[in-house]
């Protein structure tokens, strides 16, 4: 079932002005049928012969309010990164790769229940006798009265009646962040009559793991007037859901308790599922101004397809009668046992997809109007319509705006409920034969097979709205903008019937996609890549001996030629784990308890830590010695925590496990100037800006009715200040040899606004290269940084107790070695691209305070000058 929160993405019907009338109204629907995306997914001419794409999106969801307290939590946003290359191979053959990230965070619904059972307890803080309440903290097990009927009542203090309490609130949890990487490739085979494809492909998340493959058969008839194509895939994935331990001790698991295995004393729930899918398309031009798109598919899941993460609130009252009226008063009100029990889904689920698409061209405007429309079914009950219009306009200067209107409307399935009540206890202790006692747990028998409260099982509707621009920069070039905005609601459901006011919410989603088409640079008849400005990393010129820069190192690009571009990403994975240090020498827990977070002890302290930092990085030569960038970066911190043993009890929650922090970085702007450019040697001189994009507070989930914590500095994906960034780098080469250095700082521009500054970072690194070929060169690196603790310390958080959650252990002196290879001085159709690997491993390190020991990085590196 689509996501009623997606939105639909841009698609234009082409530059269709400059050509006759009836060929120009024909070329436009084709390229805008064929550019739509998830409509004809085996459809190889959706992607150009060869290009590239990247994309970035926001969701943010609206602050949900909670019944019975002031809202803390952080609203769920989602960001999603998305690097896609088309490869044109031999015979019209071709290969595409794509990569995408997505990260989530922020306050999710885990259940429902009624209100009155004051799921969400508001949490206080401040000096005795002036407590003032800051938030809410989930509350999953309770209490709460009922009437004779099972209905959730309150009692009037005044009357001493019972007063019917029928609201429903959702109880909401806040997560850390969390990231999915699905890698997946897509190779097309060009027939005469159509196009044969096989893909394939990873997704890849901490507690779930994808692995899938797909077949596609394209069949072109009437001159491509007429396009079949069918699809087949197959997905199979595994669950190790690790359940919260805050949270694991009062949720009921009995239906899973064969699932659940006990891993370093965290529970895991293992599953897995199977998903076999089947679609059929058709494309048909109905004439010079009209197209029609048609589709059909249908999936059967199987396995565990349960959320292992929602839970549902049953309440348990074995004084029920059955069909008891009650007469409202205080004596007919009985108590319920609130229980929070992991929900129980089919294990097969079957659906249906339908859908169409109209796109009619609409000449004096050259605009396209697209009209769609889709049903989904399956067997759990749930009947799904959408329909969407869109409007594409095309405007001079290479403009292109596409408003949108989108309505989605479903039906529950059949086991959705806000909650269940159970006419049993959900604990009884009797005595047995010879007095001992006997705890009878509930009959699941007497609960439904099935049931969930997710609301996205529920029956709502869902009204959206968008705007998309996009604007041709020539030489192949396209920026694409959109923003979206829905609101979800069980009263949009078309009918009536919908869920309540407690889940209805509102989102906003905003993308931007650069598109490079490789093709659409040259002229016709001219070779690929002939008109591309001579350019490459590091401003070396594609030459047998050229300067060879290893990937490790930044800000070593020079100017190519005026008015010139540079598109590049660049993506750093490093580890660090083992033993604890304090300077070089390592430390025993005993050390770390006792010293570490003085003046109070340490309660845990991390066993591994793993970051990812994918960085964009965009170039404009101004003319040939001055050259601008902007490199916007994404952040992934995991660490693993674990308790110290003998640590003393605390009064706070200690935060332990697997914890990710994930999001915008700072981004930096640079400025680059070429002071000598001779054929021997260059000298580079760097100015940065460190733009604070990044976030500086984010903290562990709420729990235990207490102020999360803050995560620890290096958690952080941001700097919170406004850093400057100085470099000199100079480059040498004879023959086959090439050397260079570059001395660089990060200097911090004050405390940011959570009352703490990085320390500023130095750094001196050398390196030499020798080319293998003429196209690859292996290079030698060595560096030495010296890193400043952290200034200041946090305010307006409470802090961990582990190592990490303090100032002075962070910084140090770092000596590192890099071995790399570098690939470049390519032609043909791939001139201007460079390609880079370098694994830097530590040589000496004196940290400051108690850290990690730092195990070493990997750099990864792609570039392409136009």
């Amino acid at each position: 079932m689509a996501d009623p929160g997606a939105p639909p993405q841009p698609a234009g019907a082409g530059d269709a002005g400059r050509r006759p009338p009836g060929q120009a109204a024909l070329q436009a629907l084709t390229a805008a049928a064929l550019l739509l995306p998830g409509l004809m997914p085996t459809d190889a001419r959706a992607e150009p012969d060869d290009g590239i794409a990247l994309q970035a999106s926001h969701y943010r969801e609206r602050l949900r309010p909670v019944e019975g307290a002031p809202t803390s939590f952080r609203p769920l946003t989602a960001d999603s990164l998305t690097g896609r290359t088309t490869i044109a191979l031999p015979r019209g053959d071709a290969l595409l790769l794509s990569i995408t990230q997505d990260t989530w965070s922020g306050a999710t619904p885990i259940t429902s229940a009624p209100a009155s059972a004051n799921g969400n307890r508001p949490i206080q803080a401040g000096a005795a006798g002036q407590l003032i309440t800051v938030g809410a903290s989930p509350m999953i097990n309770g209490r709460l009265l009922l009437d004779a009927a099972g209905r959730p009542v309150t009692i009037d203090p005044a009357r001493g009646t019972a007063v019917a309490a029928p609201a429903v609130v959702d109880t909401l949890s806040s997560a850390s962040p969390e990231t999915r990487q699905q890698l997946d490739g897509k190779y097309t085979r060009r027939l005469d009559g159509g196009a044969l494809t096989l893909g394939g492909g990873v997704s890849l998340e901490r507690d779930y793991r994808s692995r899938f493959v797909n077949l596609g058969r394209r069949f072109d008839f009437s001159e491509q007037l007429s396009t079949l194509t069918l699809g087949l895939s197959h997905t199979r994935s595994r669950i190790a859901a690790a359940l919260d331990h805050d949270a694991a001790p009062y949720i009921t698991k009995t239906a899973y308790a064969r699932q659940i295995e006990n891993v370093h004393g965290q529970q895991v729930l293992h599953g897995q599922r199977r998903d076999w899918a089947g679609s059929v398309a058709l494309t048909q031009v109905l004439g010079p101004s009209a197209l029609l798109q048609a589709q059909a598919g249908h999936t059967h899941s199987a396995g565990d397809l349960a959320n292992p993460y929602k839970v549902m609130s049953v309440v348990f009252a074995p004084g029920l009668a059955e069909g008891a009226a009650g007469s409202g008063a205080a004596a007919d009100v009985l108590t319920g046992d609130l229980r929070a029990l992991l929900e129980q889904r089919p294990r097969v689920r079957r659906q249906w997809t339908v859908g169409g698409k109209l796109i009619l061209h609409h000449g004096p405007s050259d605009g396209a109007l697209h009209l769609g429309y889709g049903h989904f079914r399956d067997d759990w009950g749930i009947a799904a319509h959408r329909v969407e219009a869109e409007w594409f306009q095309p405007l001079p200067g290479g403009w292109q705006l596409s408003p949108r209107l989108r309505y989605y409307t479903q039906r529950a399935a059949r086991f959705h409920a806000d909650y269940l009540v159970s006419r049993q206890a959900y604990r009884q202790v009797s005595l047995g034969q010879e007095g001992q006692p006997v705890i009878t747990a509930f009959d699941p028998a007497l609960l439904p097979a099935h049931f969930s409260s997710d609301r996205r099982l529920a029956a709502f509707g869902n009204l959206g709205a968008g705007l998309g621009l996009t604007r041709s920069l020539g030489r192949g070039f396209a920026l694409d903008l959109g923003v979206d905005v829905s609101r979800q609601s069980g009263a949009l459901k078309a009918g009536g019937g919908g869920i309540g006011r407690h889940a209805d919410f509102s989102a906003m989603t905003a993308h931007a996609a650069l598109r490079i088409d490789l093709d659409g640079e040259s002229g016709a008849g001219a070779p690929a890549g002939a008109d591309r400005p001579h350019a490459a990393h590091g401003g070396a010129h594609h030459a047998h001996g050229a300067f060879a820069v290893p990937p490790g190192v930044s800000f070593a690009h020079a100017a190519g030629a005026p008015g010139s571009v540079m598109v590049g990403v660049r993506q750093v994975l490093s580890r660090e784990g083992g033993a604890m240090r304090r300077g070089a020498a390592r430390v025993d827990d005993a050390e770390l308890m006792a010293q570490a977070c003085a003046p109070a002890p340490c309660a845990a302290r991390a066993h591994t830590m793993a970051m990812r930092m994918q960085m964009l990085e965009l170039m404009w030569s101004v003319n040939d010695r001055l050259a601008l960038m902007l490199m916007p970066q994404h952040m992934v911190m995991d660490m693993d925590t674990r308790l110290l043993p003998g640590a003393p009890p605390s009064d706070t929650h200690v935060h332990f496990g697997r914890h990710e922090a994930a999001g915008l970085g700072d981004t930096q702007v640079q400025a680059s100037y070429t002071l000598l450019d001779a054929a021997d040697r260059r000298w580079l001189l760097g100015l940065g800006l460190g733009v604070p994009t990044g976030d500086t507070s984010l903290r562990h989930r709420r729990t235990h009715q207490q102020e999360p914590a803050a995560m620890g500095y290096s958690m952080q994906t941001g700097s919170g200040t406004w850093d400057w960034m100085p470099s000199v780098t100079w480059l040498g080469q004879r023959g086959a040899w090439s050397w260079g250095g570059q001395l660089a700082a990060t200097l911090r521009g004050g405390r940011n606004d959570d009352g703490y500054a990085l320390g500023d970072r130095w750094q001196a690194q050398g390196w030499v290269a020798r080319r293998l070929s003429p196209q690859l060169a292996a290079t030698l690196r060595a560096a030495h940084a010296v890193e400043g603790a952290v200034q200041g310390e946090r305010s307006g958080a409470p802090t961990g107790q582990t190592p990490a959650d303090r100032p002075a252990n962070l910084g140090g002196r770092f000596t590192e070695l890099g071995l790399g290879l570098t690939l470049d001085g390519l032609t043909g159709p791939h001139l201007g691209t460079t390609l880079g690997v370098e694994l830097t491993l530590p040589v000496r390190s004196h940290v400051n305070g108690y850290q990690l020991t730092r195990r070493g990085s990997l750099a990864l590196s792609w570039s392409q000058h136009f």
